[in-house]
């Protein structure tokens, strides 16, 4: 077994975490709430849907911060990083 890879792949533990959480947060707002209407129906609600998918692309963008670290970034700098994407400034 080769193990040298393993260290890149634990610098981006961080990217991993948010991912699990954003899909845990998701199965269980599902859970508790059930649908009552077909997704991307042409009603009052659609603009719901557009949003929704709007969040989901941001955030997943906003996670790949953690993906890819650069080499002098701490978990601190890139959570600064996620966070000003949100527009929270620390």
């Amino acid at each position: 077994m080769e193990y040298q890879n393993f260290g890149r792949v634990f610098d981006s533990w961080f990217y991993f975490v948010l991912l699990g959480l954003g899909i845990t947060l998701t199965e269980l707002f599902l859970l508790r709430f059930k649908r009552k209407r077909k997704p991307w129906s042409l009603d009052r609600f659609f603009f719901l849907d557009l949003l929704a998918a709007y969040c989901t692309v941001q955030f997943y963008a906003l996670i790949i911060i953690f993906a890819r670290p650069t080499e002098h970034s701490s978990v601190g700098d890139l959570a600064e990083l996620f966070l000003l994407g949100f527009g929270i400034r620390l």
